[in-house]
């Protein structure tokens, strides 16, 4: 049997059942309605919503919000803006790095130490230090080693290296 036969087959169903009034068996017949279920036409990408969507990815929203503003789910908008998601992200990073560099290069100090701390990887000496399970102070630790420096220094105990 072809599918189509199966599923004609499917849509109807035959009851006989014994009708006593009349001493007959009546063969009653439903009808099933297939209804199928309705769905949302094909998403065509245009110029214009790719822009939308490399603007707002650049502005740093999640996919889901980004599909909200286009009516469609963040799977359909990874399936059909992947590289736009990409290449909103990368430019809006490329934007602001280029606007801190030129900050930091003109002098602005704020903009200085940032680049600095996450481009050259330079960051302060941490103010305490765990050793063995208990915490030492590190400015503690250095005015307590100046301290005998300058008290061996006094004594005449303190030899110079540099010869």
């Amino acid at each position: 049997m072809s599918g189509g036969v199966k599923r004609f087959r499917q849509l109807f169903c035959v009851v006989a059942r014994f009708d006593f009034e009349t001493g007959r068996e009546v063969k009653l017949i439903y009808l099933y309605l297939w209804i199928r279920p309705m769905t949302l036409p094909a998403h065509a990408p245009t110029d214009a919503l790719r822009a939308i969507v490399s603007r707002s990815s650049g502005l740093g929203l999640p996919h889901e919000s980004i599909g909200h503003l286009l009516g469609i789910s963040d799977t359909t908008l990874r399936k059909w803006y992947k590289a736009d998601l990409d290449i909103g992200r990368a430019s809006a990073h490329a934007a602001v790095a280029s606007t801190l560099y030129d900050k930091a290069i003109s002098g602005d100090n704020a903009c200085l130490i940032f680049y600095a701390r996450t481009q050259l990887k330079w960051a302060e000496a941490p103010r305490e230090v765990v050793v063995s399970g208990s915490i030492i102070s590190i400015s503690a630790a250095l005015a307590d080693a100046t301290a005998r420096i300058g008290m061996d220094a006094i004594e005449g105990e303190c030899v110079d290296v540099a010869d």
